[in-house]
């Protein structure tokens, strides 16, 4: 194959993708969005922490070869971010939300940002509501494209030739993941729901969900790895509840 070809053969599948994917989008956007949030009287705060119990699974780091500036910025690969456990057994990237929530969109939350920096996915797992804007961003000279697979959703492929941004939005909830198909190691998980009683946990594996109607709800955490857990809870007026998942071996 030519060389010159086989440089600027990404950029053309990427625009390809990019047009078909975008009549896609303006198909599903004609649907009618969900109302808004309704206000909530003396909301309460459903809080806790989602464990690891057992040793830590030891994962290889993920290989940067086939792109020279990727690989100069990490010669000894990048970590696994699928699985990440913190002092105690606390499990990071894990999404916390209410189940059997009123569906809401969320256009007029503030925009949600996923980045591409030194060639990786910032953050790796990220919630936004439905409609809610997101941004994504691309802060690296190198070649990139996002390739959102979706079930839901339509399926998109985003080129990212330089430095900048798009926004898209989600007309539905599923939990979407995020490659890149020129430097296969970035991967990112994207939650999608569809009201605003979500939450991702931190390092330390702790989350909290404020604004929570009274009442019961089904109160479900999911992971891209281990799946989904689910129980009961119910929330006083005003009151606080802490909730403790326990993911085994």
């Amino acid at each position: 194959m030519d060389q010159r070809l086989h440089i600027f053969l990404p950029f053309l599948l990427a625009a390809f993708a990019l047009g078909c994917d975008d009549r896609a989008s303006s198909i599903a956007s004609k649907s009618p969005p969900p109302p808004p949030p309704a206000t909530v009287a003396h909301p309460g705060t459903i809080w806790g922490r989602v464990i690891f119990a057992g040793p830590a699974p030891k994962l290889p780091r993920l290989p940067t070869t086939g792109d020279p500036t990727c690989h100069q910025m990490h010669p000894d690969g990048v970590p696994d971010e699928s699985i990440l456990i913190g002092p105690g057994g606390g499990l990071a990237n894990v999404f916390v939300y209410i189940k059997d929530a009123p569906a809401s969109t969320g256009s007029a939350r503030p925009p949600a940002l996923i980045d591409q920096i030194n060639c990786q996915y910032v953050p790796h797992a990220l919630a936004v509501q439905v409609d809610q804007p997101l941004r994504v961003k691309s802060s690296d000279m190198v070649l990139h494209n996002v390739h959102v697979m979706a079930d839901k959703n339509p399926s998109l492929n985003l080129a990212e030739i330089q430095p900048g941004e798009q926004t898209i939005r989600f007309a539905q909830p599923e939990f979407l993941h995020f490659r890149c198909d020129v430097h296969p190691w970035m991967k990112a998980v994207v939650g999608v729901f569809n009201s605003p009683y979500f939450a991702t946990t931190g390092p330390d594996g702790t989350y909290k969900i404020t604004g929570v109607p009274p009442g019961s709800h089904t109160l479900a955490i999911w992971h891209e790895r281990f799946g989904e857990m689910q129980r009961n809870v119910k929330v006083e007026a005003d009151g606080r509840v802490r909730e403790e998942f326990v993911y085994k071996p």
